[in-house]
């Protein structure tokens, strides 16, 4: 495991913003997503043309559409998806995690349906045996890449 790495789970604008400033600072990123041919296209082009066009991914960052390879080797786990697909994603997570890995999740916004915050969302399906945060700031994709 790459202590510095960071595996970005969501590959629309802000999860791709976020890979990107993350290895615009020389951080190991890779770029997780759930279309493997949009990943594809991604690889090739070095760019998220459907959700960020014109913002390059730099050297640092690299997309991978296999959840199990892009988390085995990060450190820190970064959730950008809807919050309508967070429950589900921490799902697919949970038993691909490591007991030194961190989750932190920029997903905005309460669980649809039952109205909880994500915290008790990931509690729920993480349990506590990993750190967890949130993080929060500018969320303007084309502001941040």
């Amino acid at each position: 495991m790459n202590d510095a790495s960071v595996t970005v789970l969501g590959a629309g604008s802000y999860g791709t913003a976020l890979a990107i400033c993350l290895a615009r600072n020389n951080t190991p990123t890779v770029l997780w997503g759930r279309d493997a041919k949009q990943l594809s296209v991604m690889a090739d082009s070095r760019q998220n043309e459907r959700y960020l066009p014109g913002a390059s991914f730099p050297d640092a960052l690299s997309v991978e559409s296999d959840l199990a390879s892009a988390v085995a080797h990060s450190r820190d786990i970064l959730v950008v998806v809807p919050s309508h697909a967070f429950k589900g994603m921490l799902e697919q997570l949970a038993p691909l995690l490591h007991d030194s890995q961190r989750i932190v999740w920029a997903t905005k916004g309460l669980e649809p349906g039952s109205g909880r915050l994500l915290k008790e969302v990931a509690l729920e399906v993480l349990g506590d045996k990993y750190p967890l945060a949130v993080l929060s700031g500018p969320t303007f994709a084309k502001e941040m890449a």
